[in-house]
């Protein structure tokens, strides 16, 4: 069982978890971005008191319901996390419903979640762009920056650069409420 220290201390964590199933290792596999964030690819309600104990604190979906067959539902998990204390956001992104809303939204959460944070999709990658894309809208951070961060994980997403160069561009008077 992965320690408190551990995940706080900014280490790669697996989060053991035995019931895994579908080929599964038994593992959900967090990486730290940075700041107490840390994402992961999708998790179930099985893995919820195993995150629990490793010390998550909020977590963030981001992945549909529905998107491929077997996924569990996004209720299954939010009332697990819930039922041990942890706070528990829904934002589905997929490239078609990418919008500055979804982005705002996103910080939202992030600015009044406790962490860590646990934010998932299918694999990850999507989470990740989607805190970069944070990052650059609202912290104005470099493009290359959160390419770097993001590739010291793990994740590539320099084919996104233009989009969050776009990002960064925006201004407040560009997004809607919603």
């Amino acid at each position: 069982m992965p320690c408190r220290a551990c995940l706080l201390s900014g280490q790669r964590l697996s989060v053991s978890n035995p019931d895994r199933t579908e080929g599964s290792k038994g593992m959900v596999q967090t990486t730290e971005l940075e700041n107490g964030i840390y994402t992961a690819g999708q998790i179930s309600q099985e893995d919820i008191p195993d995150l629990a104990e490793a010390g998550f604190r909020t977590i963030i979906n981001n992945r549909p319901d529905g998107e491929e067959a077997g996924q569990p539902p996004y209720s299954d998990t939010e009332h697990a996390a819930q039922a041990k204390g942890i706070n528990y956001y829904y934002i589905p992104l997929t490239q078609e419903t990418l919008t500055p809303e979804k982005v705002a939204r996103f910080r939202e959460a992030m600015e009044e979640a406790p962490r860590p944070v646990l934010v998932h999709c299918r694999s990850g990658a999507r989470s990740t762009l989607l805190w970069a894309l944070s990052e650059a809208r609202y912290n104005k951070r470099s493009t290359q920056d959160l390419i770097d961060v993001a590739g010291r994980q793990g994740k590539d997403i320099s084919s996104a650069s233009p989009l969050i160069d776009h990002y960064r561009a925006w201004e407040d008077s560009d997004v809607k409420d919603g």
